[in-house]
């Protein structure tokens, strides 16, 4: 087989150099290899996989993947005896290095900075690596999520950096001011770093910011020109008592902010001009609402369990919106400006007991359904006449 171009081989034990005669071979995948096997001949090799495999960072296999002058890509994930990462050449044209689950990994040499065609790196839930050094300017992709890091190095000199996860970095406590200069970054992803209080300024170009379960992130004020953000979410920061602007997310398209319990007013969305879709959920301590007018694009608008939330804006300028949920909120006493939502064709209302009026639905021609439960002071509801394409209307005191 001296033409052999790919060989795949897992979970097996073979004595001998058999792969030296290879000498065309340019994709090797041997998962679970021992740690006997030397892959000798690698001059021609462009992808290496030995993921789960048992070898260490004495491995004499090391000796040969330092001077592969082909290899692009080097899959390790698994590898949970490795704890040190040996020094590559400057010159090896690694492009992808992936450490997902090197769980024993504590060291990554400087060297990693001096490989300049790298654009991926992958290393989730490296549970005992807790520093990183300087990384090389190439890098377009960055996984260091479920890693023990305080801190990252500073981010600077990134200037090709477009994805950058986070997830579950729970020893985290800053990001580094210099993340600004990132500007071609497009996704940040902080999900579940539980130690974080702040989010700096955030480069321009970004489209995604996930910030779930941040439970000690107290403010945020790192919105400021992210005309291109198009996905915000703020689920569980139960802390977060502050948001400092929402102004100027002008492609904003879906904005979540469910479980933000001490949250007590939502800055205007003025100028959101494409969010579809908009949900505030469970105990969010809202009073107020601002400025939901100007949302020309929402579909979608959730209110649920804002127990002291009293009056939901003037809706009047939301033509395309499809469907309103307002769900136990139980100190709504109005809803200003129903009347022009011509696209409108569902609209639910339940447990708010301090309703006492729903405001003229005469212009909703499109209405389907309209379910009114167990709204214990409603007295009236306004323009049902000529609401011709309704075909289901339900006003009830209680849910059985």
């Amino acid at each position: 087989m001296t033409k052999l171009r790919l060989l795949q081989v897992e979970h097996a034990k073979v004595s001998g150099k058999f792969v030296h005669s290879f000498s065309e071979l340019r994709w090797l995948s041997w998962k679970r290899c021992p740690m006997n096997f030397i892959p000798s001949n690698l001059r021609k090799l462009c992808v290496l996989n030995l993921s789960y495999s048992y070898i260490t960072e004495s491995w004499m296999g090391w000796n040969y993947i330092k001077v592969a002058e082909n290899l692009k890509v080097l899959d390790l994930s698994g590898c949970d005896k490795i704890s040190r990462i040996p020094e590559f050449s400057a010159n090896l044209p690694l492009e992808v290095l992936t450490l997902r689950y090197c769980t024993r990994l504590a060291t990554i040499d400087t060297f990693i900075g001096h490989l300049k065609r790298l654009v991926k790196l992958d290393i989730y839930c490296c549970k005992s690596l807790m520093h990183l050094p300087k990384l090389p300017s190439s890098l377009e992709y960055l996984n260091a999520s479920r890693c023990k890091m305080k801190s990252l190095p500073t981010l600077s000199n990134l200037e090709n950096l477009e994805v950058l996860c986070l997830d579950r970095c729970e020893s985290l406590v800053e990001i580094p001011t210099t993340i600004n200069a990132l500007t071609r970054l497009k996704s940040l992803s902080l999900d579940q770093c539980h130690h974080l209080q702040y989010i700096p300024r955030l480069p321009s170009g970004l489209k995604s910011l996930k910030a779930n379960y941040c439970t000690y992130l107290r403010e945020i004020s790192a919105f400021l020109d992210l005309r291109n953000l198009e996905e915000l979410c703020l689920n569980c920061c139960f802390s977060l008592t502050k948001i400092e602007s929402l102004e100027g997310l002008n492609s904003l398209q879906q904005f979540e902010i469910n479980y933000c319990r001490s949250l007590r007013k939502l800055p205007k969305l003025q100028g959101s001009k494409e969010l579809r879709y908009l949900e505030f959920n469970d105990k969010v301590s809202l009073f107020e609402i601002e400025g939901l007018e100007g949302l020309y694009s929402l579909e979608k608008l959730i209110i649920e369990d804002c127990h002291l939330l009293r009056v939901i804006g003037n809706l009047s300028d939301l033509k395309n919106l499809v469907c309103i949920k307002i769900l136990n909120c139980r100190k709504l006493s109005e809803i200003e400006g129903l009347e022009g939502l011509y696209s409108l064709e569902e609209l639910i209302i339940k447990d708010c007991h301090s309703l006492r009026i729903i405001p003229n639905l005469s212009d909703s021609k499109n209405l389907v359904c309209i379910k009114i439960l167990n709204c214990r002071k409603l007295s009236e509801i306004e323009g049902l006449e000529g609401l011709y394409s309704l075909e289901e209307l339900i006003i009830r005191s209680a849910i059985y």
